[in-house]
C-alpha cells in the first residue's frame, strides 16, 4: 500500500515569528499572509519520501510567485519489481507569473543528486551504465493558461501547460511536456454541491543522453498515473529478466466524474484512465473509488480508488486497490 500524509497550510507567513512558546503551539505565530506551506511524509520500509515547500503567491505584491522545495526521496528494488533502487535528494526554485488574461509563464532551476544501485540478478546496460551517483542540474521554461473557476477546486474551465527542461551534469538531456485538463459541472444540486467531470490530456518526450531514473514510467497515481496498475508498473523492458528501464515518450488520457455524497468533503468517484509507451499496446482501465477531505490536515484529500485494467501488456505490473492522502486527479 502506498499512503502519504500530508499538512497544508495556505495563509502561512514566513514572517510571522511566534514571541512565546504559547503562541506557536496555539497556531497564532506564522499566520496571515496568504503564503502557502506544504509538508509531506510518507515513510515506508520499501519506499520513503519527505519534502517541504514555500510558496510565495504575489511576490512583490504583484502576481509573480515563487515556489521552494526541499525533498528526499528513497525506493528500494522491492522483489526485483522496479529494476533498480534510487534515493534522490532534490533543491527546486521556481518562479511563475500569470498575467489579466489567464497567461502564464515559468522558469524553474532544480539540482539533484540519484544514487542508483540494489539491482535485479543480471541487470540490462541501460542500467549498469548509471550505477552509483548521478549529479544533475537544469532549467526549465514554461507557459500556460488557466481560465477555471477555482484552483484549487476546479468546476468549469480548463488548464493548459507546455514546458521544456535542459539538463546537464554527469547526463545531458532534455524534456518536453504538454498537458491539458478540461472541467465541466455536469449537475449542481439545491446545495450548490456540483458532480464535475474532469479530462485530461498528458505527453512527454525525452530527448538525448536520458538515464533510465529520468524516462517515463506510467501506472498508480500521480502525474504519469494509470489507476488498475502498480505504480511505475508499465514500462518498457529490457535484459533477460524484463527489467523496466523507462519509455522515451508518453501520452495519457484520463477522464473522472466526481458526484459529492453527504457533502463536499465525501465524494464518489467514477473514472477511465488510459495511456501508451514506446512498446507494448494501448492500456485502459475503468474503477471507482471514494474521496474524503481532512479538515485537521487543511482539507487534503484522502483517495480510496478500485481500478480494473481492461487492456494492458502482458509485462505489465497490475494492482486494483490504490489509496493515497494529498494527490488529486
Amino acid at each position: 500500500m502506498i499512503g502519504q500524509l500530508e499538512f497544508s497550510d495556505e495563509n502561512f507567513d514566513i514572517h510571522d515569528t511566534p514571541e512565546s512558546f504559547k503562541e506557536f503551539i496555539t497556531g497564532k505565530a506564522f499566520r496571515g499572509a496568504g503564503q502557502k506551506l506544504r509538508i509531506s511524509l510518507r515513510p515506508g520500509l520499501r519506499e520513503s519520501m519527505y519534502s517541504v515547500s514555500f510558496t510565495e503567491p504575489y511576490l512583490h505584491d504583484k502576481p509573480e510567485s515563487l515556489n521552494v522545495v526541499g525533498s528526499s526521496w528513497e525506493r528500494e528494488n522491492y522483489k526485483e519489481r522496479y529494476g533498480f533502487g534510487e534515493q534522490r535528494t532534490k533543491g527546486y526554485m521556481g518562479f511563475s507569473k500569470w498575467r489579466k488574461d489567464t497567461w502564464g509563464r515559468s522558469l524553474s532551476f532544480r539540482w539533484e543528486n540519484v544514487d542508483v544501485g540494489d539491482f535485479s540478478s543480471a541487470p540490462p546496460s541501460e542500467l549498469k551504465d548509471i550505477e552509483g551517483d548521478n549529479m544533475i542540474a537544469g532549467i526549465g521554461f514554461g507557459i500556460g493558461k488557466r481560465t477555471t473557476d477555482d484552483r484549487f477546486r476546479p468546476s468549469t474551465g480548463y488548464e493548459f501547460n507546455t514546458g521544456y527542461e535542459q539538463l546537464g551534469g554527469d547526463h545531458t538531456f532534455g524534456i518536453l511536456t504538454g498537458s491539458h485538463i478540461w472541467y465541466r459541472t455536469l449537475h449542481e444540486d439545491l446545495a450548490e454541491r456540483k458532480t464535475v467531470l474532469a479530462v485530461k490530456l498528458l505527453g512527454a518526450t525525452a530527448v538525448g543522453d536520458t538515464p533510465a531514473f529520468e524516462k517515463f514510467y506510467a501506472g498508480g497515481m500521480g502525474t504519469y498515473g494509470i489507476r488498475g496498475f502498480r505504480h511505475r508498473g508499465v514500462s518498457t523492458r529490457a535484459g533477460t529478466n524484463n527489467d523496466p528501464v523507462g519509455s522515451d515518450w508518453i501520452f495519457l488520457a484520463n477522464a473522472e466524474v466526481s458526484v459529492p455524497l453527504v457533502s463536499e468533503s465525501l465524494k464518489a468517484l467514477f473514472f477511465i484512465d488510459s495511456g501508451v509507451i514506446d512498446s507494448g499496446g494501448y492500456r485502459l482501465s475503468v474503477g471507482s473509488g471514494v474521496e474524503i477531505g481532512i479538515p485537521l490536515l487543511g482539507s487534503v484529500p484522502m483517495r480510496l480508488q478500485f481500478g480494473v485494467p481492461v487492456m494492458k501488456d502482458e509485462d505489465d505490473d497490475t494492482r486494483i486497490f490504490s489509496f493515497s492522502v494529498g494527490m488529486q486527479f
